[in-house]
């Protein structure tokens, strides 16, 4: 595959993904970026053609993410007192497109981090010469979850007084 050829499909899979508006048209643009990369892999194709394929793949699945975070969900509670409510949207998708709930919920993970971080770790990862994988990405937009969790519970915890009417807050060491 010649250079042009490449960057020619690589721009229209990301036009496709950008056009897509229902969960099966990105599972199918993702499921075949996945076998290309793996039929990369297994050609011995170098790994930058692989993170090419890789790249839409992870695109894919971070369109899918935002795609579902949008659709409505079921109201929760007890079953029986659910039972008569139609399916909802979100699940119909999650089935319709053959998705397990743990796979629509790390497409979700993805979806969280800001666009700005996915095109910067992509790059870094591709500038290190490294896999990009589902696997690492994941990983990265958990870490800056548990980040941004952490620095809201700092910040709340600065609002909160050092002294009230029924308490005294006191710091030190317990040893």
């Amino acid at each position: 595959m010649t250079t042009d050829t490449g960057l020619v499909r690589f721009d229209a899979a990301k036009r496709a993904l950008a056009e897509a508006r229902s969960i099966d048209e990105v599972k199918d643009v993702r499921d075949k970026a996945e076998a290309i990369r793996l039929y990369m892999r297994q050609a011995g194709e170098s790994l930058q053609m692989q993170n090419d394929a890789a790249e839409i793949k992870l695109r894919a699945e971070r369109r899918g993410g935002e795609l579902l975070r949008e659709m409505e969900r079921s109201k929760g509670g007890r079953p029986a007192e659910n039972s008569s409510q139609p399916v909802t949207r979100f699940q119909d998708a999650v089935e319709d497109a053959g998705l397990d709930r743990m796979t629509a919920h790390r497409w979700q993970i993805i979806a969280e981090m800001q666009a700005e971080t996915f095109e910067q770790h992509i790059a870094q990862t591709k500038a290190r010469n490294a896999e990009l994988t589902t696997a690492g990405t994941l990983r990265l937009a958990r870490e800056l979850a548990r980040d941004k969790t952490r620095q809201d519970m700092i910040e709340r915890a600065r609002d909160v007084p050092a002294e009230g009417p029924n308490y005294r807050l006191i710091c030190g060491d317990m040893a």
